[in-house]
Parts: C-alpha cells; sequence; structure tokens
C-alpha cells in the first residue's frame, strides 16, 4: 500500500459547518501503522474531509464538504502460512457527505465531479484479493476483487490534481451501460471495484505490459452496495484493459510513454438512436485506445524530478454510443517551488473533454467541456499536508436562472495526515 497525496480537503470548514473538533482529525493516514513497510502484515488508514465552494457561475453558488474513510491491510505468505512472493490485500472504504448525499455536482453543472473523493454515502468493500510477485519482480499476478484505476491509464504526474477528469480518462471509463441493464455502471473505477484478474510482465527494467479482465457490471454507488452487488455477467459482459510501459532517456530528460487499449462487451445505449427517437435501441460493444506521456524537465541533483510534465489522450471512436469521444489533459508539476519548502507541490493542469455529438444532444450538454485546476499541497510536517486548490469549470449545463452557461469558480482546502 503506498502513500497517493491525493490531498485531503478540509476547506473552510466552520465556514462549511463542520465541527472544529472534526476538522481537527480530517486527514489522510497512509502508511504502516500496525507494523513497517517490511513486515509480512501491514496496515493502513486514510482518514480525510474535504470542503468545497462554488464561488460563481455554475448552477448555483454554495459549498459542502464530505468525509472519506479507508482501511486497507496487507499480509505477505509467511503471515498466514501461503507461499513466497504471494499477499492478501483487503481494503474498505466509506464515505459521509454534508447532507447525506453527493449533490455538489448539481451546484457545478460540470460533467466531472471537483473531488476525486466524491461519491455517494457508502461503507463499501474495495479491494479484495490475492497478489503474487514472481522471483526477480519479472512479474505479478492479482486474482480477486480489483479498481482497474490502480493499474491503467496512470500518469506520474497527475495524482496531485482533485479534479476527477484526471483520474480515469472520460474516453475508456465515461460511457454508462445501457438503461436496460440493472444499474448501468460499466467499469471497476472509484468508488466501486469488482471481481477480475490482472497480470504485469517486466522484459526488461524499463518496459513493462500489463492486462486485465474485469466484470463489467460492478454495481452501483449507493449505500446499500456494500462492494458485492454485481449485474449478472452475462448481461453485463466484461471490461478488458491491456497497456505497454516504456522508461527512456530523450534530450537529456526522463520519459515515460504508456499506450493502451481498451474493450466492454456489454450492451450501451444507442444515443443516436436516441435522437432519432428510438429510446430503447442498444448495441453492443465499446473500444478505445489512449495514450499517457510523462516527462521530467527538470531533475534535482539527486535524479529527483524538479519540474514534471504530463499529457493524456483518449479516443472512443464509435460516436452512436460513446458518452466521451475524445478526452486530453495536460499538466506539471512543480516540487519544492518555495525556498524551505523541499516537500512541497505546486501544480497547474487543463482537461478537455469532447463528448459524442448525439449523447450531448440528448443531454443538453456543451459540445466541450474544459476545466483548469491550480493547487498546491504544502506539507506541514513528515505527517500533515494541507492543499489548496481553484478549479474554473468552463462551459458547465445551462445555469436555469440565467439560461446561459456560466462558467464556474469552484475553491476547495485539503488536508492529508500521514503516519
Amino acid at each position: 500500500m503506498t502513500l497517493r497525496c491525493r490531498s485531503i480537503i478540509v476547506a473552510p470548514l466552520l465556514a462549511l459547518g463542520v465541527p472544529l473538533a472534526f476538522g481537527q482529525l480530517t486527514a489522510e493516514l497512509a502508511g504502516p501503522l500496525l507494523a513497517s513497510p517490511d513486515k509480512a502484515a501491514r496496515t493502513s488508514l486514510c482518514v480525510a474531509a474535504e470542503g468545497w465552494q462554488v464561488v460563481r457561475g455554475g448552477q448555483a453558488t454554495g459549498g459542502a464538504w464530505n468525509a472519506f474513510l479507508g482501511l486497507a491491510v496487507e499480509l505477505d505468505g509467511p503471515a498466514w502460512g501461503g507461499p513466497a512472493g504471494g499477499t492478501l490485500v483487503a481494503e474498505v472504504n466509506g464515505v459521509a457527505n454534508q447532507h447525506g448525499e453527493n449533490t455538489f455536482a448539481a451546484r457545478t453543472g460540470a460533467f466531472h465531479p471537483v473531488s476525486n473523493y466524491h461519491a455517494a454515502d457508502h461503507v463499501r468493500v474495495y479491494n479484495l484479493h490475492y497478489r503474487h510477485t514472481g522471483p526477480g519482480g519479472h512479474w505479478a499476478l492479482k486474482v480477486g476483487q480489483l479498481a482497474l484505476d490502480d493499474d491503467f491509464m496512470a500518469s506520474d504526474y497527475t495524482g496531485l490534481f482533485t479534479n476527477a477528469a484526471f483520474g480515469p480518462l472520460a474516453t475508456q471509463t465515461g460511457t454508462p451501460l445501457g438503461a436496460r441493464s440493472r444499474h448501468g455502471v460499466a467499469w471497476a473505477i472509484y468508488p466501486a471495484a469488482a471481481p477480475g484478474v490482472w497480470f504485469e510482465y517486466h522484459p526488461s527494467p524499463t518496459v513493462a505490459w500489463q492486462t486485465g479482465v474485469y466484470h463489467g457490471g460492478p454495481g452501483p454507488d449507493d449505500a446499500d452496495n456494500i462492494g458485492f452487488t454485481y449485474d449478472a455477467l452475462s448481461e453485463a459482459g466484461v471490461a478488458l484493459y491491456s497497456e505497454l510501459r516504456w522508461a527512456y532517456r530523450l534530450a537529456g530528460r526522463g520519459w515515460t510513454t504508456r499506450v493502451g487499449v481498451a474493450a466492454h462487451t456489454g450492451q450501451f445505449d444507442d444515443f443516436e438512436a436516441g435522437v432519432a427517437g428510438r429510446d430503447d435501441t442498444e448495441v453492443r460493444g465499446l473500444h478505445s485506445v489512449y495514450l499517457v506521456q510523462d516527462v521530467v524537465l527538470v531533475a534535482a541533483g539527486d535524479g529527483a524530478p524538479k519540474l514534471g510534465a504530463f499529457g493524456r489522450f483518449g479516443v472512443s471512436p464509435q460516436c452512436d454510443r460513446s458518452a466521451v469521444t475524445t478526452y486530453g489533459d495536460a499538466g506539471f508539476n512543480w516540487f519544492g517551488p518555495l525556498p524551505g519548502r523541499a516537500d512541497d507541490v505546486a501544480g497547474i493542469a487543463v482537461a478537455v473533454t469532447r463528448f459524442g455529438r448525439s449523447f450531448q444532444a440528448l443531454n443538453g450538454l456543451a459540445r466541450t467541456e474544459t476545466a483548469l485546476e491550480l493547487t498546491y499541497c504544502a506539507h506541514l510536517t513528515s505527517r500533515l499536508a494541507l492543499q489548496a486548490d481553484a478549479q474554473w469549470l468552463f462551459a458547465p449545463a445551462v445555469n436555469p436562472g440565467s439560461g446561459r452557461r456560466e462558467t464556474a469558480f469552484v475553491a476547495g482546502l485539503r488536508t492529508s495526515w500521514n503516519f
């Protein structure tokens, strides 16, 4: 279990009505609590809270907070009499929202949530699987309940940003199952994982290939789903991912390129038929491709990144069924931007989402939606961090009061406490 500086937000908590004692408690605790990382048994706890405020624009101004709790346990083979190289992994997540449900998207009118923690109120089993690493680390296998976004579509630098657009690519995971499916969720990504098998092979220190097959109906994001409310496999189909990663040096800089493909065998709404007035028409199958590029623009003396950049691009070419046909994002991470603040990270990134024309027409969306995010994550101690965040969401849904698409300006504050 590795620490993800997904920074946690405790926005003007008093202004949002969060008790001070709770605000002092909000934190992300990701690290060994019951044992050190080299022990056979390791436990990590993550407690988080965030607050967000729509300052102007969008659908309605105002704020809300939400909290997240995650508990993860890893047991290596010697801890339970299993084989060397084997590990049992279990993770449980919980989310609580200020008003008992996550309604903040109704304020912004944007397709992507402003936070990668936003979800319905729940307590849910997330990861629950067996992982085996081969001799020398040349291959690895995971079997059980998995989240595909733990492994695929990742950049070394997108984890700093809070907008969910910088998580799983919308071209690969933005299209739901058809309306006749039980729950509509097609992809095993946060906040609901699904049964699957994942395999990775390292033919050399600089090249890796990974592939995964996942249940195509992980179940709904609601309070009743404790992690096992899957759709019937015969109806939902399966999701398949494959990705090649290559690390290399070019012009004296470190580069990493990832190229991936994704496919789903389930039934999807035919949005073109919907525009023509045939509302109950579905088509089978969906496929897409993506590219992720990272580069270390400036390195410190020890080789660690000082300034890193990323770009990601995805295409889902089946316009009749794809909610998002084209997606791209790019941004920078600046490590140690201020004197005496070597552990701080500042970032700027932009995400552009282009919807399928028929999906856009049926849902009243603009053809393209853009998000710009500025963020600064300050590590106040070795365990405590505070992250300020500002987002501009361009061309969200039409404001019912003005009849116009009003750019939403959103501010947030996130805390993280690691130990």
